[in-house]
């Protein structure tokens, strides 16, 4: 007797949702660094100033943005393009991990509906 014929209702599809999110946040992961690194780089260029591309630079090059000086802050901003040597392999990592969790998950709620 399959569960239509006993009136049962039907079970809920299988829901996606957490499993977009955390995809999401992986990426995040992934890609953040590059993210802050470019803006850094995009307000030091709209303001006109230069940041040095050298990690460890002894003096602070000057970026007045209204009136103050953010040219340590933003070449601080600028060195997380370095920060993707460890974030890329993490987010490999989720990633199988996130992928495997999925198609466990989906084999399990399919066996469920078939039985």
């Amino acid at each position: 007797m399959s569960r239509d014929t006993i009136g049962a209702p039907p079970p809920a599809p299988f829901s996606m949702k957490i499993y977009w999110v955390l995809l999401t946040f992986i990426v995040f992961v992934a890609f953040g660094p590059f993210a802050v690194s470019a803006v850094a780089y995009g307000i030091a260029s709209a303001n006109g100033c230069a940041l040095p591309r050298e990690l460890l630079y002894d003096r602070s090059i000057p970026c007045l943005i209204g009136g103050v000086d953010h040219g340590g802050d933003l070449h601080a901003a600028s060195l997380a393009i370095l920060l993707p040597f460890a974030t890329l392999p993490l987010a490999f990592v989720l990633f199988v991990a996130w992928l495997l969790t999925l198609a466990v998950h989906r084999r399990r709620f399919e066996r469920r509906i078939a039985a």
